[in-house]
């Protein structure tokens, strides 16, 4: 029981170190929302966890344990590589309104010029 145990563990090591490696990436990308880098956490845990046991089955037994052993590996290096570099999104840039009262037309002319300045752009 003991080598097995080692061998599904090999499958745990390179999961969770690739995971800590993108997760710092991805932690970091403040283009991202946050529920899209959720998403992305997702969907590469499992792709990145089956791709690593399938790269290594050429040298190891292929085992389920070790399939899950590997997504959750690269889930939780995702989780820690993110939260050890995450940055808030960026948010977005708060747009001008301008409200036209018609008994205030030069008021109105001056909001205009103002929105349209190059310094306010």
């Amino acid at each position: 029981m003991q080598p097995e145990l080692y061998t599904e563990a090999i499958y745990g090591v390179p999961s969770l170190f690739v995971g800590v490696g993108l997760g710092y990436i991805v932690g970091g990308m403040k283009s991202l929302k946050s529920s899209d880098r959720l998403l992305l956490g997702l969907a590469s845990s499992t792709i990145g966890g089956l791709s690593i046991v399938l790269a290594l089955t050429a040298f190891l037994p292929f085992s389920s344990s070790g399939v899950i052993l590997s997504i959750l590996a690269f889930g939780g290096g995702f989780i820690f590589g993110a939260g050890t570099h995450w940055d808030a999104p960026a948010k977005p840039k708060s747009k001008s309104h301008i409200i036209y009262e018609p008994e205030d037309d030069d008021e109105f002319d001056r909001e205009i010029e103002k929105v349209f300045e190059p310094d306010n752009q």
